[in-house]
């Protein structure tokens, strides 16, 4: 198994903004990260860090990394992922894998 997390520091009161970002609605179909082959779960959780800043942290889990490495190569959301990188809510992003063994 293969985990990509992502982790965002956002100004207090922002934090649903970016859950909203990954969370999909009742009547929407599932996206292309979820019909990519290898594709498992999403997680996230969110956490107070002060009274100015908020975490939240995106638990992506893939079957392999080989498989992930497919949607990334695949992914053609690079420029939307970028402009929301940019938002003036988000205080910092981090991006890291985790093999699992």
């Amino acid at each position: 198994m293969f985990v990509q997390m992502k982790r965002f520091i956002v100004t207090a009161g922002n934090s649903y903004k970016v859950i909203e970002r990954f969370v999909r609605k009742q009547d929407e179909r599932p996206s292309c990260m979820e019909r990519q082959q290898g594709f498992l779960s999403r997680e996230l959780y969110v956490k107070k860090l002060d009274i100015s800043r908020e975490e939240v942290i995106v638990l992506i889990y893939w079957a392999s990394e080989e498989q992930w490495g497919k949607y990334n190569v695949d992914d053609k959301s690079e420029l939307e992922q970028a402009a929301f990188e940019q938002v003036d809510y988000i205080i910092e992003c981090i991006y890291t894998n985790y093999r699992v063994r």
